[in-house]
């Protein structure tokens, strides 16, 4: 599926301004075994959500998801 997307029509048929994605990069473990991440803050209307992936693309589509399964279970 297609979270990014389906949070981008959603917004359009609230007519809310579109999602904005705030992207930040963290490092994890000691020197030897360093893991890069990604962490995604997704704002759209009067939501919010943060995903966290290997890639900003991961990282985008986990918010997205996140934010959109809040807006569902809140109906």
């Amino acid at each position: 599926m297609n979270y990014v997307g389906s949070l981008q029509e959603l917004c359009q048929a609230r007519a809310w301004d579109f999602p904005k994605y705030e992207y930040s990069q963290g490092i994890k473990g000691l020197s030897k075994n360093q893991k890069h991440y990604y962490t995604v803050k997704c704002t759209a209307g009067p939501y919010t959500s943060e995903g966290v992936g290997k890639t900003k693309k991961m990282a985008k589509k986990q918010a997205a998801k996140k934010l959109l399964k809040h807006w569902v279970t809140t109906l």
